[in-house]
């Protein structure tokens, strides 16, 4: 079936809202939603890095040339304990767990929305490829219960939110959480695990993809052709294709879509919807939140 009228930004809402209700929306967060949390982009995230293990700054702006400047600073590092060491002051060697900022960020807030909620629904399920523990602490807040899930299999409980972190988790130290014990952080870490026969975390997240609708927040449009990520949204995609989209992308960039990248979301059965601005993604996410409690209130 063709969805392309969920290009609609108020269509693609009240799609989301119903879906809200239901219980069947997941959030799947990239690099871009750290950086709106104040953390660092991935460029910024691979110059930090470099800069650690001694080595001059990047000026370009490729995708595939950060994460070839990345993959240098990363041949220099021994182990997945020192690489997980180097990202945690990376993370949080300014970062201050300061509540007044907290709720000052829009993107925050509104994300925390869909998480926060019970008779109008709320997403229980959350997938992030990103090492934070910010949104862990945000929820923690408002008293929510969240499983982080660093390792699979895992006990699934009556936690108000699972945050499932495929990539890895690296907490930050005034929490008290334990990280995980390994990190995808360069090709040779995401080889490894591609090339295992059978992957807990593959298998877990191409489970996720099929069981709900994803909201995809913060991926760039290389993330679509990612050699990890791609077979995970084809094959989920194909699974639903004539029943529903496998979900609503989020598309930020200061370059348009071509008709072909729309095509390419198309033919991997993902709706993207193009906004500019930081504020307006938080007021979209807003708008799902508020479209479900009134559809609940008409019930």
């Amino acid at each position: 079936m063709n969805f392309k009228e969920l290009e609609k930004s108020y269509l693609a809402i009240d799609y989301l809202a119903q879906h809200l209700i239901d219980g069947s929306l997941v959030l799947f967060l990239g690099a871009g939603i750290s950086k709106g949390f104040g953390l660092p982009d991935w460029k910024e995230f691979a110059d930090l890095f470099r800069k650690k293990m001694g080595l001059s700054s990047i000026s370009m702006n490729n995708a595939e040339e950060i994460q070839t400047a990345l993959e240098e600073a990363i041949s220099k590092t021994n182990n997945d304990d020192e690489k997980i060491e180097i990202v945690k002051e990376i993370l949080y060697s300014t970062s201050v767990l300061d509540v007044k900022i907290a709720y000052t960020n829009p993107l925050l807030i509104s994300i925390s929305s869909l998480l926060i909620g019970r008779k109008r629904g709320h997403v229980k399920r959350v997938i992030t490829y990103n090492y934070d523990s910010i949104l862990e602490w945000f929820l923690s807040l408002f008293g929510f219960q969240v499983n982080s899930i660093i390792d699979l299999p895992a006990l699934e409980g009556s936690e108000d939110v699972r945050i499932y972190h495929p990539h890895g988790f690296v907490p930050h130290p005034a929490l008290g959480l334990d990280n995980s014990n390994f990190i995808i952080l360069g090709i040779e870490d995401a080889n490894e695990r591609m090339g295992a026969r059978s992957d807990l975390w593959r298998d877990k997240t191409r489970q996720i993809l099929e069981e709900g609708v994803c909201l995809f927040l913060g991926l760039s449009y290389e993330a679509l052709t990612d050699r990890g990520v791609e077979p995970l949204l084809r094959d989920a995609g194909k699974k639903c294709k004539e029943i529903r989209p496998l979900g609503i992308w989020i598309y930020k960039d200061k370059n348009k879509l071509q008709k072909e990248q729309k095509d390419r979301f198309f033919n991997k059965n993902i709706v993207p919807i193009e906004i500019d601005e930081i504020h307006d993604i938080a007021n979209f996410i807003l708008g799902i939140s508020q479209k479900a409690l009134e559809k609940t209130k008409m019930i």
